[in-house]
């Protein structure tokens, strides 16, 4: 941890990153990988982006490998790795995506159109340090070449990140290697911190937060067996949350995402009225300060646990008395949130809404 706490350029110094393209990235994380091609990197591995989606994280790394001044050969050293078409997530359609990118970045697109070409004009003259793997990752095998910089962007699905583990973690050098996951304070894939804190023990935090990115420098070889765990992904619900528990431990100060995250993975496993308290008590505490933009985006998630373990708690039977055409004729917003399919009843809506005093009266 001796660098993140002597220095993390990457959290306030953007003049680096001027001219990136439009990306799903922070300015932080943006910051974060120019800092590290450029500052850390030193040869002895290539460089992976996964999830490169527009082009602005392997921008921001071939920027800075550009820059790096220790590093002689520099042609190819990066892979980038994406669809390079328009994908789907579940719930999110193409057109949803089509009109995301026109909304954001005035980008349009149709269908499951490629989006290779808005890549490539992205990086301009940058290209010639990049190898382009475009398809569907698990399709894809590493040949073993050792790895210096890991940026994970690409692990939406369980099954991508068990992928993402066997191809590349055995890679890993010690003592030097930076993995990087852009989505680690997010509050919907469980998997990601749950397998890599199995691994913890090989790993020391290298940066705890930037916008949603942490990173992790690798201290001691992985062992095969070790890697293949984490891959297999066999946790037992109570393994899950106790690996969960750990990281959160480890990330304190910064854990508010990872809390958040336990409470959507506890209500997975069936378990609605701790995920429901665990929303309630992490959402009122203010002891991790937040940006205006940290904490609206926070309120999403907040919204999508407790709505849905609200739904779960909504039993016919665990009504406690409740009135519900009283209910509606004090909460006329009520009716309107019922009508639009968001709840499925005045009882569901009022737990959603009164959670602290619908816990107490249970």
């Amino acid at each position: 941890m001796s660098e993140t706490a002597t220095g993390r350029p990457w959290l306030t110094d953007f003049s680096g990153i001027k001219g990136a393209p439009s990306g799903m990235l922070g300015g932080q994380e943006a910051s974060l990988l120019y800092h590290l091609a450029r500052d850390h990197y030193q040869g002895y591995g290539d460089i992976i982006d996964a999830g490169a989606f527009l082009g602005c994280s392997a921008y921001c790394l071939a920027k800075g490998l550009d820059e790096n001044l220790r590093v002689g050969s520099k042609s190819g050293r990066l892979h980038s790795y994406d669809l390079f078409h328009l994908w789907t997530e579940p719930g999110v359609s193409h057109d949803d995506m089509s009109d995301f990118l026109k909304r954001s970045y005035g980008i349009e697109t149709a269908g499951q159109e490629s989006t290779f070409h808005i890549f490539s004009q992205n990086l301009g003259a940058l290209a010639r340090h990049v190898r382009i793997h475009q398809g569907d990752i698990l399709q894809e095998q590493w040949p073993g070449r050792p790895i210096e910089i890991l940026f994970i962007d690409i692990c939406k699905t369980q099954p991508v990140w068990q992928h993402v583990i066997r191809m590349f973690f055995k890679s890993l050098i010690p003592g030097v290697s930076l993995v990087v996951h852009q989505d680690w304070h997010h509050a919907s894939l469980p998997y990601l911190p749950i397998a890599q804190e199995y691994m913890s023990d090989y790993f020391e935090i290298f940066e705890p937060k930037a916008n949603d990115s942490a990173a992790f420098r690798l201290i001691d070889r992985i062992p095969d067996n070790v890697i293949e765990a984490a891959a297999a992904y066999r946790f037992t619900d109570q393994e899950q949350v106790a690996l969960l528990d750990r990281a959160i431990r480890r990330f304190e100060g910064n854990s508010r995402f990872l809390k958040l995250l336990k409470a959507e993975l506890l209500r997975r496993q069936g378990r609605a009225r701790e995920a429901l308290e665990l929303v309630e008590d992490t959402y009122a505490n203010h002891g991790e300060p937040m940006t205006p933009d940290e904490a609206n985006y926070f309120s999403g998630p907040v919204d999508g646990t407790a709505t849905a373990a609200a739904r779960d708690l909504a039993r016919p039977g665990n009504t406690i008395g409740f009135d519900a055409s009283k209910y509606l004729a004090q909460r006329p917003e009520a009716a309107e949130a019922i009508a639009s399919g968001k709840f499925d009843s005045a009882f569901h809506h009022y737990i959603r809404f009164n959670a602290r005093d619908f816990l107490s009266r249970q």
